[in-house]
């Protein structure tokens, strides 16, 4: 706990994250959060100082929230009654901070890892809020170059998730296509509305796959 308290304040050596992971990895999922004393308030300054640790902590939390559904689930489709129940998972406080924390290169890459770790699986509405956080932060920023650069950092993030195949190039284009003609001065915004609408066109004709593999 100690150590993770520092890991929000500050950015650790590689050798202290891998002790604070190690630390993570042996805290049963189910108690992570409480044994972390972590609290979402705090979870924003753990990403911008150590998205690594951030990302690892989300995906236990989020692994014992998928345990604790399959087991009631699978207690339901056995008949089995139980009068325990198990307080509401913390993943989804943790989730709703990232997508309403201020957009950076830290938080866009914790879920970018998010979005291709096997252990787990993000829920499309966490997604598509975030995907409209970061073209609303871009809109909202006044300063010509840091609105240049979060449109550029917030393209190349759009296109890891179309490539990814984390979200459909159709469903893209409605929250982000007047987006990209606002920003078409910037190249990574006339290249991401070229690959929506590349790769939509082949959804819709049944080749997006073929689509993506020529993009």
């Amino acid at each position: 706990r100690e150590s993770l308290s520092r890991a929000v304040k500050t950015a650790l050596m590689p050798t202290q994250q891998a002790d604070v992971l190690a630390a993570l990895a042996a805290v049963p999922p189910d108690t992570v959060g409480r044994h972390a004393g972590l609290s979402p308030a705090d979870f924003p300054a753990l990403v911008e100082h150590n998205p690594n640790v951030a990302h690892e902590f989300l995906v236990l939390a989020m692994s014992a929230s998928a345990a604790r559904s399959n087991t009631s689930r699978n207690a339901e489709e056995g008949g089995v009654t139980t009068t325990t129940t198990a307080p509401p998972p913390a993943a989804s406080a943790f989730l709703d901070t990232l997508v309403q924390m201020e957009m950076s290169l830290h938080s866009m890459e914790v879920v970018n890892r998010l979005t291709t770790s096997p252990e787990i699986k993000l829920p499309s509405a966490f997604v598509h809020a975030y995907v409209a956080n970061c073209v609303r932060s871009c809109a909202e920023t006044s300063e010509s170059g840091a609105r240049t650069r979060l449109v550029r950092l917030a393209c190349m993030f759009l296109q890891l998730l179309v490539r990814n195949k984390v979200v459909t190039a159709k469903d893209l284009v409605v929250e982000t296509q007047a987006f990209c003609v606002e920003f078409m001065h910037v190249k990574e915004a006339a290249t991401l509305f070229r690959l929506l609408k590349q790769l939509e066109g082949g959804e819709e004709g049944g080749g997006g796959e073929d689509a993506g593999e020529t993009a």
